[in-house]
């Protein structure tokens, strides 16, 4: 975050200081008679180009500001744990990403009805998170995408398989891709954050696990959470 914030707030204090300088510069020449015009000329033009990089400097601390913001999922934990079918719940929460920055997004949701205990304004925002994630990511450069959930019951834990037909995560990078501010897009934008506030939320908040695995079609996502959080004491069941 330091990293993030230090970049454009270096630019600010360099441009800034650019500017005081060339202030003071032009006030000793206005005072000694020795202004001329290309003095001015100069001064307005270096001012300028430092107003510009302010200006862009404070749009970028803006906009990594909101990233942060939105980067929020839900913490409900002073609501009390409730008991809902997990596939109509996915199914609501999904709905409206159909249409997305542009995409159209194709939902195929599959496997068991079964209900849990947890919370289910966090596991929408985990959703929320991943789809936004293949938006971004995996349908870069396509317009439709479709995104695949299937859900398998077990006796004491349920999984959420999440995967998309996007461009898919090298095998390379699979155990960095959930560590604070890794990213393949640092230069557009991107703070790697998204997924690392999944995996954290996934643990501490539903305790339950997260892994990406390898899928020759896209990425792929399995979640596995407690059939009832409140049985569980740790992030192991």
């Amino acid at each position: 975050m330091a990293h993030q914030l230090n970049t454009p707030i270096g630019t600010i204090v360099t441009a800034s200081s650019l500017i005081d300088d060339q202030l003071t510069l032009i006030c000793q020449k206005f005072k000694s008679q020795e202004l001329s015009s290309k003095h001015l000329h100069s001064f307005l033009n270096d001012t300028n180009d430092a107003k510009d990089l302010i200006q862009a400097s404070i749009a970028r601390l803006a906009s990594i500001v909101e990233e942060f913001k939105a980067l929020n999922v839900s913490i409900d934990l002073d609501k009390p744990l409730v008991q809902f079918n997990l596939k109509e719940e996915i199914s609501r929460r999904v709905l409206p990403f159909s249409s997305y920055l542009g995409k159209c997004i194709k939902f195929d949701i599959q496997g068991d009805n079964v209900v849990i205990t947890s919370y289910p304004a966090i596991i929408g925002d985990i959703l929320k998170t991943l789809i936004i994630n293949s938006c971004e990511h995996g349908f870069a450069i396509k317009l439709h995408g479709l995104i695949e959930i299937e859900i398998k019951a077990f006796p004491k834990h349920v999984e959420i398989i999440y995967q998309d037909n996007g461009v898919g995560i090298k095998e390379t990078i699979l155990h960095d891709i959930f560590t604070p501010f890794y990213t393949t897009n640092m230069g557009d934008k991107h703070l790697g954050l998204g997924l690392n506030v999944v995996f954290n939320a996934v643990k501490f908040n539903l305790k339950g696990e997260i892994c990406a695995e390898p899928y020759e079609h896209g990425a792929r996502f399995v979640i596995s959470l407690p059939i009832d959080a409140r049985l569980v004491d740790d992030t192991s069941y």
